[in-house]
């Protein structure tokens, strides 16, 4: 690639991330506070014809909270396998003696 194709791309990438950069803040934004909802239109009250019973204006119920069922969810794990240890022979190995850790305290022992 040659420095000038090597530029482009560099600035091709900048530029999607700043577009993506600006969508997430402006959806954000959106989220912490959406848009006012349209204004209400004055509504003319007209006297009922004669005979009829006047019609009552009902809000619409608006709800805040968002009810979710309960869910249980059990998963069904197999048995943990039992793995008998390794027996090692100390004898067989190659063991230095005693040194004192590098770092903390205690000892340790370095076997080949």
């Amino acid at each position: 690639m040659t420095p000038r194709t090597r530029k482009r791309t560099a600035l091709a990438a900048t530029a999607l991330v700043w577009a993506a950069e600006l969508a997430s803040a402006a959806a954000l934004a959106h989220v912490l506070q959406p848009p006012a909802p349209p204004a209400r239109a004055e509504i003319e009250l007209v006297a009922p014809a004669a005979g009829m019973a006047p019609l009552e204006l009902v809000q619409p119920a608006r709800k805040s909270v968002i009810e979710i069922p309960t869910v249980t969810i059990v998963a069904l794990r197999p048995a943990p396998r039992i793995v008998e240890p390794k027996h090692l022979d100390i004898s067989r190995m190659h063991c230095h003696d005693w040194r004192d850790l590098d770092i903390g305290s205690g000892q340790v022992q370095v076997c080949d």
